[in-house]
């Protein structure tokens, strides 16, 4: 059956749904028995109602069409059955706006085609989603805005050709991405007034201004993410106005292909530490920019600079350290650092692992955390995997228990992988899937609270074990 909701004929903004339905528990259920809905003019749902979008339901919008949600939000779509929600013909429909009266925005699985999304709550989830614009936005308009919650958005992917943000996260406690795709976006990700956050194994690619920029942040950590062929700055740390970042910790990135590999600047603060910068026009700039701020100050460990225009600019008002890192440009001045080649497996395809013979193996700041395979910390983003003698295969998680992040790793490469994480009543927390073939896969577990869980992994659909994992 199609649903059709059509225009008042006075103009006015629909606020009754005539075609979805109200149940006992004050919802308002877009099902998908009445899929497909076609909506025409704007509508509200009132603070008194959550609004309940079942898996396999499509809608579609007409032209520049808003919904208000004053209540939850809870779109419940499956990977076999996603939810879409996409423009009624060759155009840009409005804004999903969820407003300070929620409490909660749950969205799984779900296609948003040609719409933006403007969020503020305290507690916002995303997995699985896809945002995607093909038509352009101006510089102020975000694909996805929110403003005042707790975030946490993995497993998703975001393109368009647009003229404004990616994700624009304001003001957020612990904001978390994890595992998504930024595909031709000028500004993918970017925080202002964030604390406590998170962006770790995403892929930035042909990015038309900055990739991740951070003003007035502190304690973040920006770690596994391939950035790549970025007009501006691959990270910028900073201010805009809005104070400067402090505490920022930038690991294992790789970073290639950018006017601009890492930028900091008005007086903030980063601590750099095996990072893989390649072939970028500067690897690393660290200046004071604004006349009213002050310098900005870095540490910068157990990196790789390859292939750059220049490795490391720093203006009078500003200073750096260099540890244990290496160049084919020029000798970085500071402790144990390497000038000559890191000698890469195949940096022509973009494999920038480190082969056998390579000076950076076990070169490392000597107080820098062990690789996954407990050996000394190898320079750049991707170690060396040394084999240990025992291990005859066997899958691996390391270190356990652990702060944030737990390896899994083998003797052998890892490839078609699913990895499930359960507490100890058997409730699934966390799902994905290892796309190999590679020796390790880091497992970003800060989200969780300390105690023990269960990690169970899936070798080709067949093979499959448990491990009982601890979180400090």
């Amino acid at each position: 059956m199609q649903s059709y909701i059509t225009r008042p004929l006075i103009g006015l903004i629909l606020i009754v749904f005539f075609t979805s339905r109200l149940n006992a528990q004050n919802e308002v259920v877009y099902s998908i028995d009445n899929s497909p809905y076609y909506i025409s003019t704007d509508l509200i749902i009132p603070d008194s109602a959550s609004l309940i979008i079942e898996a396999g339901v499509s809608i579609f919008l007409d032209s520049l069409v808003n919904i208000d949600v004053y209540g939850d939000l809870i779109i419940n779509g499956t990977t076999e059955n996603p939810v879409q929600l996409s423009s009624n013909g060759d155009y840009k429909w409005g804004i999903l706006n969820v407003h300070s009266t929620a409490l909660s925005v749950n969205l799984q699985h779900v296609s948003i085609i040609n719409g933006r999304l403007n969020i503020i709550c305290p507690e916002v989830t995303i997995s699985q989603m896809i945002l995607d614009m093909n038509y352009s936005t101006a510089w102020n308009e975000a694909l996805l805005k929110i403003k005042n919650a707790k975030v946490s958005i993995t497993d998703s992917e975001f393109f368009g050709e647009i003229g404004g943000d990616g994700i624009l996260i304001i003001n957020a406690e612990n904001p978390f991405i994890d595992n998504c795709t930024f595909y031709k976006i000028a500004d993918p990700t970017e925080f202002i007034s964030c604390t406590n956050g998170v962006v770790s194994n995403c892929t930035y690619n042909r990015i038309n201004d900055d990739a991740i920029d951070l003003n007035n942040c502190s304690n973040f950590r920006i770690f596994n993410n391939e950035i790549s062929r970025v007009l501006d700055r691959g990270l910028e740390i900073g201010s805009e106005n809005f104070g400067s970042s402090k505490n920022i910790q930038v690991d294992h990135n790789l970073i290639y292909d950018c006017k601009i590999g890492i930028n900091v600047k008005e007086g903030s603060e980063a601590i750099i530490e095996n990072n893989t910068l390649y072939s970028n026009g500067t690897a690393v700039e660290i200046i004071r920019a604004n006349p009213s701020s002050t310098g900005s100050e870095v540490m910068i460990l157990n990196s790789i600079f390859n292939s750059n225009d220049s490795d490391i600019f720093a203006d009078e008002f500003s200073a750096f350290s260099v540890m244990h890192s290496i160049s084919d440009n020029s000798t970085l001045i500071g402790i144990n650092n390497l000038v000559g080649d890191p000698l890469f497996v195949n940096p022509e395809e973009k494999n920038f692992q480190l082969s056998s013979d390579s000076p950076c193996i076990d070169k490392g700041y000597e107080l820098s955390p062990l690789d996954p395979d407990t050996t000394i910390a190898d320079i750049g983003a991707f170690y060396f995997h040394h084999k240990r003698s025992g291990l005859t295969g066997d899958i691996v998680v390391y270190p356990n228990p652990f702060q944030d992040t737990i390896y899994i790793y083998s003797e052998g490469p890892l490839s078609s992988l699913q990895i499930e994480l359960f507490d100890t009543d058997g409730s699934s927390l966390y799902q994905n899937q290892i796309a190999g073939p590679a020796y390790y896969y880091p497992l970003n577990l800060q989200f969780l609270s300390s105690g023990n869980y269960l990690l169970k992994i899936v070798e080709n659909g067949t093979s499959s074990r448990t491990f009982k994992i601890v979180k400090l």
